[in-house]
């Protein structure tokens, strides 16, 4: 009995410890994602981000790297007054590919970007070894109309009314 007690508390205390491990070595993947999304860059991008760090874990240094440099970036484009790279000038958008090789230095990806002729940026980041890790385009199409999450939490807010307005009149007839 005594060594059955033991023996779950230190499985427990185990599944403590890894539990807690793995959640700090995510810890600095998830500062990278908040501080690409607190910077308001483009969901291309990010998404991209979560992708790339879904399989790779960065270091507390790395990750403070990249989060200079896309402090960086952002610092960059309130100074020059606007949110959108097209309005920007070569040499400008020079700075910002900059902070986009530093970052990709910082955690070991050789990073290039090419202006494609309808507006958009290839970015293509390989590893040490020169595989390609990242390679993608990021379209400079912006979204027009309606936005679909306004909808649905419409329709969700006035089912949950509905749902309410149900449950009180069975209360108030019962």
């Amino acid at each position: 009995m005594k060594l059955a007690k033991m023996f779950s508390t230190l499985v427990l205390s185990l599944v403590m410890v890894v539990g807690a491990a793995s959640a700090a070595l995510a810890a600095p993947n998830d500062d990278v994602i908040s501080a690409l999304k607190a910077n308001h860059v483009p969901n291309d991008y990010i998404i991209q981000a979560e992708n790339y760090l879904k399989n790779h874990t960065l270091t507390k240094s790395q990750a403070d790297a990249v989060i200079v440099q896309i402090e960086k970036a952002n610092d960059f484009m309130e100074a020059a007054g606007t949110k959108s790279i097209g309005e920007l000038s070569y040499s400008q958008q020079q700075v910002l590919a900059n902070c986009v090789y530093a970052a990709g230095d910082a955690i070991g990806l050789d990073v290039s970007l090419t202006k494609l002729s309808n507006g958009s940026i290839k970015v293509t980041a390989k590893d040490a070894s020169g595989k390609t890790v990242v390679d993608f385009t990021s379209s400079s199409v912006k979204q027009t109309g309606l936005n679909n999450s306004f909808v649905f939490g419409g329709m969700l807010l006035l089912v949950l009314s509905a749902g309410s307005f149900i449950v009180l009149r069975k209360r108030a007839l019962a």
